[in-house]
């Protein structure tokens, strides 16, 4: 899900591709990285001393978690001076900047996208005498589409969303929106490293995936009704972490299965982009490697159950030990005064570095 929201989240690359060029948006993007590893310390450790602070002035009755932070800044911010409302403000100009976004990005994929291919049908031919778009015709039809498309989630907030729930909202809506995250993103990956991928493949990959995802709970819980050893490794219910996982292995087959069977590519017309790349023997091995040693640390740690610090370190070493190789590689090529530049230029070393970060805080935290 991860892998969704930072590759190919329109709002998030859209920004992405308004770079100068191409080293800006790497650099843009992994300093990003950097920043969102520290939002776990102003997210889940606030709501881990909301407890313990709820507990210590005896609240007895279970606090709702969508409660927990404004019950908690009108416990420790003094009233009276206007912090709540600076608070507040604050709390809203960035749920309003993200809500922006969105709208903003959907407007426009569906007015650039998808309204220029309606004006070219012959019904709509009949009506636009013009054959391009105009600029006021395009600020019209976003508008139109922007009121349509919020009342349209507003629709499917009250159906999807109890808002007498006491369950976490968070949780719920990531819960939701994943049933359309495996299609997307095995799409997208296949589509930039494999170049047989075509569009029909796609097309029916994205419509077979929320169907898969939408009944596999059902199919889940009538097969752990009669196996224990199941219900004991992942609960009577599948947690929808663990159905995207199986979502997205059957997003691959099913891809696979149309673009080399079904709907086999003859011409390059029905490629998807033709988007498939070469990746060098180092980046291959460098991936590898880093997938392996994740792997081994998380198999030791979970067999042995024990409390292993050189875990925690070795994984993210490792990782970093990868990249900074790599990088260190590509700068020999260079004479030795442009060799320490040649290698911060690199990006080999600070994704690895990104990633070893973030894997070393896994198994600190785990």
């Amino acid at each position: 899900m991860h892998a969704f929201y930072w590759g190919t989240n329109q709002y998030v690359v859209q920004r992405t591709l308004g770079a100068s060029s191409l080293r800006q948006a790497r650099a843009g993007i992994l300093g990003d990285g950097f920043l969102t590893i520290t939002i776990p310390f102003f997210t889940v450790l606030t709501g881990v001393a909301a407890y313990h602070l709820f507990q210590s002035i005896g609240e007895s009755n279970p606090i709702d978690p969508d409660e927990a932070f404004s019950k908690l800044v009108a416990l420790v911010v003094p009233g009276g001076y206007g912090f709540g409302g600076i608070i507040l403000a604050g709390l809203l100009g960035a749920i309003f900047s993200s809500v922006d976004s969105m709208l903003n990005s959907a407007s426009t994929l569906f007015t650039m996208d998808y309204y220029p291919k309606f004006r070219k049908t012959n019904f709509a031919k009949q009506i636009y005498t013009e054959e391009t778009m105009g600029e006021a015709e395009a600020v019209r039809v976003g508008r139109a589409f922007l009121l349509l498309f919020s009342a349209l989630t507003v629709f499917l907030a009250l159906v999807a969303y109890n808002p007498s729930s006491k369950g976490n909202f968070f949780l719920e809506l990531s819960a939701q929106s994943s049933h359309l995250t495996p299609g997307l993103l095995v799409i997208f990956i296949s589509g930039i490293f494999w170049k047989k991928a075509n569009s029909i493949s796609a097309v029916w990959t994205i419509l077979l995936c929320p169907i898969v995802s939408f009944s596999l709970p059902y199919v889940y819980e009538s097969i752990a009704e009669r196996n224990e050893i199941l219900t004991y490794l992942f609960g009577s219910k599948l947690n929808f972490l663990h159905r995207v996982l199986i979502v997205s292995v059957f997003g691959y087959m099913f891809h696979f299965i149309f673009s080399r069977i079904l709907f086999s590519a003859s011409s390059k017309e029905r490629s998807i982009y033709g988007l498939g790349v070469r990746i060098s023997l180092q980046a291959s091995l460098c991936v590898f490697f880093c997938v392996f040693w994740i792997v081994i640390c998380i198999l030791f740690k979970v067999w042995t159950n024990i409390e292993a610090d050189w875990i925690t370190f070795s994984s993210g070493f490792g990782i970093f030990a990868s990249g900074f190789l790599i990088s260190f590689r590509q700068s020999l090529k260079y004479g030795k005064s442009k060799r320490v530049r040649a290698f911060f230029r690199t990006d080999e070393w600070v994704a690895t570095l990104l990633l070893g970060i973030t894997v070393s805080l896994y198994f600190y935290f785990g």
